[in-house]
Order: C-alpha cells, then structure tokens, then sequence
C-alpha cells in the first residue's frame, strides 16, 4: 500500500474511532453519549482529564469491501440498549432499501460522504400491502423509519421515489418518519410528494438540509426546528408546506422555521391545521412567490382559527407580503417570536443539537478526504481497529 493511500486510510481511521462523544459534562448521565462535530480539535485535551471515551463504527459499502454492504444491516450489528455513540459510515452508492431503527438502539449516527453521493431509496405509498395482505398505512411507507433516541444523519440523501403530486386515495409517501428523542439531521436532503417527512414525536432539530415535497411534506406532532433548510415544493397546482397535529394545550409541541427560503412550484399554504393546537412559527424566511396569499389553513374545522398558532416574523421575498393572510395568524412582536428562534425551542441543553457549526466543515471535508483517497485507489479499508463489536 502506498503513502498517499495510507495516509487516506489512516485518516478515516483517525477520525472515525477518535471523534469524541462529548461537547461538555452537564450533569445527564447520558452526556458521554452525544455526538459532536466540534469536538475534532478538542479530544486530546478531554482524553488528559479522563473523561475521553471511544467510539464504535461500522464501515457500510456497496461493493462488499467494507464490513456490511447494507445500511440495514449494519444496524442490526448494533447490540440492543448499547449505550455508546456507533457511527455508521456509509460510501457513495445507491442504496435501495427500508431502514428501520428500532427504539432499542439509541445513539446512532448515520455519516455518508455528500448527499449527492450516498442516497437511500424506496418506494412505498400508504395503499400498498405487505407480504401478509395488509394496507401499509402512511405510517408504514417511510424509506428510513427512526424511532430511537440520540439519533444522528449526516451527508446523505432520503427519498420515497412515489409521485403522489396527481393526489388520490392512499398516495401518502413518506421518505423519513422520526418518532424518537432529540435527534440531528444535518446537510440532509429529504425528497418525496406526499408527506415527505413524518415528524411524529420528539424533540428534533434540522440544520441546512434540503427537504422537498408537495402536500403536507414537513408533518407530525413533533417539538422541531428547521434552521437554514432549503424547503422546496414540487406541488402542480396547489399545496401545503406544514401540517402540525397539536391537539391539546398540554402538548409543548411544533413547527419552527428559522432563517429558512421556501421555493419550488404551485400555490403552497405555509401551514394546515392537521390538529386543533396546532403550531408552527416561521420567522426570518424568504419566500419566492409560491405561498397562497391568505398563507393558512383550518383543515376545513372554523372553530381551529381560534385555537392554533400561526404566524410569521419579519420574513422576505414575493410570497411574505401579508397583505391578503387571513386574520386569524398571529403578528409575533420581538419578544413573542423568541423562543421561536433558537434552540432552546427544542431544549437545546442536549448537546446533540448545541455543537454543530464550529467543527462541521473540518469534520467533513476530512472525511471525505479519507474516502476519496481510500475508494479512487481501489483499496479496501481492512484495519483491526475498524472492526465492530468483536
């Protein structure tokens, strides 16, 4: 093997076992476990005070040379309730497969090497069947199904390839359901139609991804922020960026887009009234010329214009003029659209969500450094220390 290939295989080696799991010590017994980008500079300092704990990885390729040559399957080398970050890193490839991580396996992280290079697709809508007979459901047709905690995605790219923009009975579609804790997606790009992304429950955070739909494409009952995404409608005629299903005033849930741009085709509500409290706050955005001039939806029930939360806060472009909404969204003051704005909306003391910005470009143009140099040589990455659960 020569240097140049080696320096690459020692580098991917490096950053995948010696990417540290901690951002700071705050007290939850789980902090050891949380990822964080930025801790690339900081490890050494945290190995000298003792409190540096290795991580486990998984190396997944197509051509067989890594060690599964399935997502799925790589996870289901995880052992059930691990209690350790698990980093699967995942070569550039098509992957045709349904991913499910079940509640049982908390603390993984999904790591691809550009979301134009690794992608993750299927193609199931909600009036199919499954090998038994039975309707899968729209909750039964996600690509990737995450129900775990202290979940993880970065680089890649998740798509239902069903085109349900005709409309019809059963054509919901949906690309990434997440129903677990505090989870991460990071420079993901989510595609689908219909329901794209099913953001059931937990507390989750998206950060610069690119998600793309036509109907209800962000929905759930989730407590989430989208902060920099790109949201893009491929709606023909009409649709709907946001449906959030809040049904009760006990519920601390719902739908904040921060510093997002709205684009794509069609006339698009910024958000329906799938339940009766229903949130969802955008604030800072940019909206092309797509948005329905009167902005909001009841779901076709009046009496939820009384009870959801609705609104916009000083967003820009063609399709922000509130000229025409409808009186019933809420103008946010300064100090109302607050708590909207930043991560403490999805009680952002998990370190998982507070450590994103410093390290990213470093962590990941190392990477893919790594593998570049690894896969354009032919070489295959058989290292002891890359080995899993052994």
């Amino acid at each position: 093997m020569n240097s140049s290939v080696l320096c690459g295989v020692f580098l991917l080696v490096l950053l995948s076992s010696q990417l540290p799991t901690i951002c700071c010590t705050s007290g939850d017994d789980n902090s050891l476990n949380y990822i964080s980008w930025s801790d690339l500079s900081d490890y050494r300092d945290l190995e000298a005070e003792g409190i540096f704990s290795p991580t486990r990885h998984i190396v997944v390729a197509k051509d067989g040379s890594g060690d599964s040559a399935s997502i799925q399957a790589a996870v289901d080398m995880i052992p059930h309730n691990n209690a350790q970050r698990v980093k699967i890193l995942i070569y550039p490839g098509v992957y045709r497969e349904r991913l499910h991580i079940p509640r049982t396996k908390p603390y993984i992280s999904l790591i691809g090497n550009g979301s134009a290079e690794v992608t993750i697709t299927y193609n199931a809508k909600a009036s199919d069947k499954d090998m038994y007979g039975r309707v899968l459901g729209t909750y039964g047709t996600a690509t990737v199904d995450v129900a775990s905690d202290y979940f993880v995605a970065t680089e890649l790219t998740i798509e239902n390839t069903i085109d349900a923009r005709g409309g019809g009975v059963g054509m919901q579609a949906v690309a990434l359901k997440v129903s677990g804790d505090k989870a991460m997606f990071f420079r993901v790009t989510v595609r689908g139609t219909q329901d794209t992304i099913l953001d059931l429950t937990g507390t989750h955070y998206y950060y610069q991804c690119f998600i793309q739909g036509s109907v209800d494409f962000i929905c759930g009952n989730a407590r989430s922020l989208f902060e920099d995404c790109t949201l893009k409608s491929m709606a023909r005629r009409s649709g709907a960026i946001a449906a959030h299903h809040r049904n009760s005033t006990e519920e601390n849930t719902g739908f904040s887009f921060y510093k997002c741009k709205v684009t794509g085709t069609g006339i698009n509500y910024l958000g329906r009234a799938w339940g009766r409290y229903a949130r969802i706050v955008y604030s800072l955005c940019r909206f092309q010329n797509i948005i329905n001039p009167s902005g909001w939806a009841d779901w076709g029930d009046p009496s939820r214009q009384q009870t959801v939360t609705f609104g916009e806060y000083e967003c820009r472009g063609r399709g922000a003029d509130k000229t025409n909404r409808v009186g019933w969204a809420k103008n946010f003051s300064p100090e109302e659209v607050g708590p909207y704005m930043d991560k403490s909306f999805i009680d952002a003391a998990h370190e998982i969500y507070a450590c994103v910005r410093a390290g990213d470009a470093l962590f990941l143009s190392a990477w893919k450094l790594a593998v570049d140099s690894v896969i354009s040589r032919g070489q295959v990455l058989d290292m002891e220390s890359t080995r899993p659960f052994t």
